[in-house]
C-alpha cells in the first residue's frame, strides 16, 4: 500500500498564469482591493456558468493582494449539510483569536465550530462574532476573505459570511464570493455582483494556442463555435484532439454534454486503480490530504495510480489539500463510478474519519449503506441534533431528511421528517418546511406530525395565513401536544382570534408572566398595550426581553419585539427610539428572509413618523408597502393599522375628507378592515377629521365606539380622547370643561404628542372665543412639544393659530434629535452615554467595533461635543439638549 507522493505548491495555482480577456474584471477587483486597503471594505459576488473562470479570478485576486491576510474556504456538496463547515475551514488558521472576543460571541463561535460544548446561539450571534473577529484582524492588516463555490456552502456559514459582507464598509476587509447563479433574490441579494461571461473570440484564440500550440485552424474554429468562450471548455476540447466535435446549429450551446463526454472519456481511459483514486478524491470533498492518502492506502492503490492521475491533470495538490481541478470533473467522476466502487470508497473514508470527524464520518457511513438501516438513521439523527445545538438548523434538517430516507419504518421516517421541518422553519426555509411536513404526513399521519413538530403547520398558518383559520388550527394542534407546547399554542390561538377581530380578548393576552424573558411569545401586542393603557409596563417588559434576546442572538424574536416596541415608543413620544427600533427590526427581518409581521409593523411605524413629521409622500409609500404585507397574509389587524396611519397622514396634511375616508372604514361593518381595538385607538383622529369636514354624524359614530371602549377599559388615553372628542362637538362653557378634563387625565404628559394635540385644539377653541392671551398659553405649549418631536405640520398649524392669536414672534428652531443623528447614530450615542465600550455596543447592535468608532466620529461634531464623556450630558429624552 503506497502513500501519495508529496507535492507542494508555494503559491496559488493561478498566481503566475495569465488570464486572457479579463482586464475589466481584474481592474474591478484591483479597485475593491485598494479601497479595502484604505479602510473602505466591501463584498462582491462573481457569478457565471461552471468553468467560466471565476476561481481563476479569485486566484489572481489573492496573488495581487500583497500585504493582506488571506482567509479562504470552498463550498462542497458533501459539506453543505454540515453546520458551519465552511466557517470552520475559513477560521482554522485563526481559532486562537476567538478567545479575545466578548464572552457571548466567543462562546457562540466556539460552539458553532465544535471547539466547545454546543451553543444555543443562532447564526446571527455567530455572524456578529465573525464580524468582530475579522474587524480585529483588519485593524492589524487588511484582510481578504475568499469563499469559492458559495452556492455549496452550508447555509449557516453562508448566512454568517454574507452578514459580515453587508456590514464591512468601515473595515479594511474585502470579501469575494463565487456562485453559479445571479445572487439576486437569494442570501447575497444585497451584495454587489459581477457577471463573469465567456471570453471574446480573440481571447479564446489566445487561450487555445496556449493550451494546444499545434491546434489546426479547423479545430480552432469548431472549438470557438461550440464553447462560446467558456475557458474550461476551451481547454478541454482544445487538447482532446481525438474527440469528435461534429456540427452544431447556430445559437445552440452544446458545451455541457460535449464537455461531459470529453471529461468522461479522460476518466474512462484511466486504469482501474487510477479511476478509484479519482473517485476517492471526488467523494472526500474537503480535500484534506491526510484523509485521502490514508483511504487510498486502505484501498491498496499503488503509486502508479497517483502518477497516472497527476499526469492526466485531473487533480491538484496544494497546502495540504488534494482537490479536483474543477468541480465538473468531480461530478462526472462520481456519476460514472459503479455503485460498488462508491460504497468501497465511502467505507474507506468512513474508517479513516472514525474518531476524527464525527460529522463527516456519519456522512460517509450513510453513503456506504445499502438499503434501509435504523442503526445508520439513528446515527444521522444524533449528528443532526448536535448540529442543531451548534446553531445549524438547516444542516440539521438535511441530515434528518437523509435519516428519514434510511429509516425502515414509516413511523420513524415521519417523525424525523417532522423534526426536520422544525429545523428548516427555525432556519428560515419555509418552502422546505412545508415539503417536510407534507412528506411526514404522508408517511405517518397528521396527529403524529403535529406531536413531533409541535404544531408547526398551524404556526405557519398563523404567520403567513388567515388569522381566523389559524386560530382554529392552533387549538386543534394544542389538543395533540405536550402541556408546555399546548399552552403556547392556545395563547397563539387566542392572539390569532383577536387579530382577526374577535372582541373582548385583550385581558387574556395582557398577562406578563414573571419568566417573560424565557418566553418572548408572551410579550403582548403593541396594539393591546396601547388600547388597554398599559404602554409603560409593556415597554419595560419589551426592554427586558430585548436585552435577553440580544445576549443570546435570537434575531427572529428580536425583530418582532423591536417592531412592537417601535409602536409603543412612538405613542409614548420617544420618536427617536421608535425610529431606531423600527429601522433595526426591519433590517433584521430582511436578514432573516423577510418576516411578514415584523416588516409590516416596522414599516407602519416609519410611515407614522413620516406623516407626523410632514413627509406625506414617504408616509403614503411606506404605508402602501406595509399594506402589501398585511394583504399577503390577510392580516386584519395589520390592514386596520395601515388604514389608521393613512388617515392620520391625510389629517396631518390638512386633508380632513380624505382622512375620514380611511378612518370610517375601521367602524364600517361592511368593511373587512374593521378591528375593535384599532377602531377605538383611531376614533379621536376620526372625530377631529369629521368635525373639520363638517360631518357631525360621522363624528358621533366614532365617539360612540370610543366611549364604549373607555367605559369597558377605563384606559386613561381613552378617557382623555372621549373628553376631547366631546369637546369638539360641544358648545359654550361645556367644551372648555371637557378640554380641561382631557388635559387633567393623570398620565397625559406621558403621551406628549396626543397631549400637545389637545392643547392645540383647546388653544384653537380659546382663540375662536376671543380669549387670545389664554389661547397663546396653550398654543405655545403645544408648539414647544411639536418642535421637540419634529412634528412639522402640527408645529406649523400651531404657528398659524398663534399668529391669529396675536403672537407673531418666531423662535429660531434648531434641528431635532432625529434630524441631527441617524437612527443608528442615535442608538450608538445612547449606549455610549450609558458607558458601554465600542465592543459592547457592537455586540448589542450586530455591527463591528470599528463601525461603532466610525459612527461616534460622526456623532461628536454633529452634537458639538469634544469627547465620549460629554455624551453623558445630553438629554436624549427632550430634544438632544445639553444638561450642563
Amino acid at each position: 500500500m503506497a502513500a501519495a507522493p508529496v507535492v507542494t505548491t508555494p503559491e496559488p495555482a493561478g498566481a503566475g498564469a495569465r488570464l486572457f480577456g479579463r482586464d475589466a474584471e481584474l481592474a474591478e477587483l484591483d479597485r475593491l482591493r485598494e479601497a479595502a486597503r484604505h479602510g473602505a471594505g466591501s463584498g462582491l459576488v462573481l457569478f457565471g456558468d461552471p468553468g467560466i473562470g471565476k476561481s481563476a479570478l479569485l486566484e489572481q485576486a489573492q496573488a495581487r493582494a500583497s500585504g493582506f491576510r488571506v482567509l479562504s474556504c470552498r463550498g462542497t456538496h458533501s459539506e453543505s449539510v454540515l453546520a458551519f463547515a465552511g466557517l470552520h475551514a475559513l477560521l482554522c488558521p485563526i481559532t486562537d483569536r476567538i478567545e479575545a472576543l466578548p464572552g457571548p460571541q466567543a462562546r457562540a463561535l466556539h460552539g458553532a465550530l465544535g471547539l466547545d460544548s454546543p451553543s444555543l446561539a443562532d447564526r446571527f450571534l455567530v455572524g456578529v462574532a465573525l464580524l468582530t473577529l475579522l474587524s480585529d484582524l483588519a485593524a492589524e492588516q487588511p484582510v481578504l476573505v475568499i469563499a469559492d463555490d458559495a452556492q455549496w456552502l452550508d447555509a449557516q456559514s453562508a448566512h454568517c459570511l454574507y452578514f459580515v459582507a453587508r456590514r464591512c464598509a468601515d473595515e479594511s476587509l474585502l470579501m469575494l464570493f463565487t456562485a453559479h447563479a445571479d445572487p439576486a433574490g437569494g442570501l447575497a441579494d444585497q451584495l454587489p455582483a459581477l457577471h463573469v461571461r465567456g471570453l471574446d473570440d480573440d481571447s479564446a484564440r489566445m487561450l487555445l494556442r496556449q493550451s494546444n500550440p499545434g491546434i489546426s485552424a479547423q479545430r480552432m474554429a469548431d472549438v470557438l463555435r461550440l464553447t462560446l468562450g467558456n475557458p474550461l471548455a476551451v481547454r478541454e476540447l482544445a487538447t482532446a484532439e481525438d474527440s469528435e466535435l461534429g456540427p452544431s446549429a447556430p445559437g445552440l450551446i452544446q458545451v455541457g454534454p460535449r464537455l461531459h463526454r470529453s471529461i468522461g472519456a479522460r476518466i474512462a481511459a484511466l486504469a482501474p486503480a487510477a479511476r478509484l483514486l479519482v473517485l476517492t478524491v471526488a467523494a472526500e470533498e474537503s480535500g484534506e490530504a491526510w484523509v485521502i492518502r490514508r483511504a487510498a492506502a486502505d484501498l491498496a492503490l499503488p503509486d502508479t495510480a497517483w502518477d497516472e492521475v497527476l499526469d492526466a491533470e485531473l487533480i491538484r495538490m496544494a497546502h495540504g489539500r488534494i482537490i479536483m481541478r474543477h468541480p465538473m470533473i468531480r461530478a462526472v467522476t462520481y456519476e460514472q463510478a459503479t455503485a460498488s466502487d462508491r460504497i468501497a470508497v465511502h467505507r474507506a473514508l468512513a474508517e479513516v474519519l472514525s474518531g476524527a470527524d464525527a460529522d463527516r464520518w456519519a456522512w460517509h457511513v450513510a453513503r456506504a449503506t445499502i438499503g434501509p438501516s435504523e442503526t445508520v438513521a439513528a446515527l444521522l439523527e444524533e449528528r443532526a441534533v448536535l448540529a442543531w445545538d451548534r446553531g445549524g438548523p438547516l444542516p440539521a434538517a438535511k441530515t434528518l431528511e437523509q435519516a428519514a430516507m434510511l429509516s425502515p419504518e414509516d413511523e420513524a421516517a415521519g417523525r424525523r421528517l417532522a423534526v426536520a421541518a422544525r429545523a428548516a422553519w427555525e432556519g428560515g426555509d419555509v418552502p422546505a418546511t412545508r415539503e417536510y411536513l407534507a412528506e411526514a404526513t404522508a408517511r405517518t399521519g397528521t396527529a403524529a406530525v403535529v406531536r413531533a413538530s409541535g404544531g408547526l403547520a398551524a404556526r405557519i398558518d398563523y404567520v403567513f395565513g388567515d388569522s381566523a383559520q389559524a386560530s382554529a388550527g392552533l387549538l386543534r394542534a394544542a389538543e395533540l401536544t405536550e402541556p408546555a407546547t399546548a399552552d403556547e399554542l392556545r395563547y397563539l390561538a387566542t392572539r390569532a382570534a383577536w387579530e382577526s377581530g374577535e372582541p373582548g380578548l385583550e385581558e387574556l393576552l395582557l398577562d406578563l408572566p414573571p419568566a417573560l424573558e424565557t418566553a418572548a411569545w408572551r410579550v403582548p401586542s403593541s396594539t393591546i398595550a396601547l388600547a388597554m393603557g398599559r404602554a409603560v409596563s409593556v415597554a419595560e417588559a419589551q426592554r427586558r426581553v430585548v436585552s435577553v434576546l440580544r445576549g443570546r442572538g435570537d434575531v427572529g424574536w428580536l425583530s418582532s419585539i423591536l417592531a412592537h416596541s417601535s409602536v409603543v415608543e412612538f405613542a409614548r413620544g420617544q420618536w427617536d427610539d421608535a425610529t431606531a427600533d423600527a429601522s433595526e427590526a426591519l433590517r433584521l427581518s430582511q436578514d432573516m428572509g423577510d418576516i411578514p409581521a415584523s416588516s409590516g409593523i416596522s414599516l407602519t411605524t416609519l410611515a407614522w413618523l413620516a406623516a407626523a413629521r410632514g413627509d406625506e409622500d414617504a408616509a403614503a409609500a411606506l404605508g402602501a408597502r406595509s399594506l402589501g404585507y398585511g394583504q399577503a397574509r390577510n392580516s386584519r389587524i395589520q390592514i386596520a393599522h395601515v388604514h389608521w396611519q393613512l388617515g392620520f397622514n391625510a389629517l396631518s396634511a390638512g386633508k380632513a375628507d380624505a382622512a375620514l375616508g380611511f378612518l370610517s372604514a375601521l367602524i364600517d361593518p361592511e368593511q373587512s378592515v374593521r378591528h375593535p381595538a384599532v377602531a377605538a385607538l383611531s376614533a379621536a383622529d376620526a372625530v377631529e377629521a369629521a368635525v373639520r369636514a363638517g360631518r357631525v354624524e360621522a363624528a358621533r359614530a366614532h365617539l360612540a365606539v370610543l366611549s364604549r371602549w373607555a367605559a369597558r377599559t377605563a384606559a386613561p388615553w381613552a378617557l382623555a380622547s372621549v373628553a376631547v372628542s366631546r369637546a369638539l362637538l360641544a358648545e359654550g362653557p361645556e367644551a372648555e370643561t371637557l378640554f380641561l378634563d382631557a388635559l387633567a387625565v393623570p398620565d397625559a404628559p406621558d403621551r406628549p404628542f396626543p397631549h400637545a394635540r389637545v392643547q392645540l385644539l383647546y388653544g384653537e377653541w380659546l382663540r375662536r372665543a376671543r380669549r387670545r392671551a389664554d389661547a397663546r398659553v396653550q398654543l405655545n405649549a403645544a408648539r414647544e412639544t411639536f418642535l421637540r418631536l419634529g412634528a412639522t405640520p402640527w408645529e406649523q398649524r400651531a404657528d398659524g393659530e398663534l399668529a391669529l392669536a396675536g403672537d407673531r414672534r418666531r423662535e429660531a428652531v434648531g434641528p431635532s434629535g432625529d434630524e441631527l443623528l441617524t437612527a443608528q447614530e442615535l442608538r450608538i450615542a445612547r449606549l455610549a452615554a450609558d458607558g458601554l465600550t465600542n465592543r459592547e455596543i457592537a455586540a448589542q447592535l450586530f455591527i463591528s467595533p470599528r463601525t461603532v468608532g466610525h459612527h461616534l466620529s460622526q456623532i461628536f461634531p454633529k452634537l458639538g461635543l469634544a469627547s465620549r464623556e460629554d455624551l453623558a450630558a445630553i438629554d436624549f429624552e427632550h430634544g438632544m439638549r445639553l444638561t450642563w
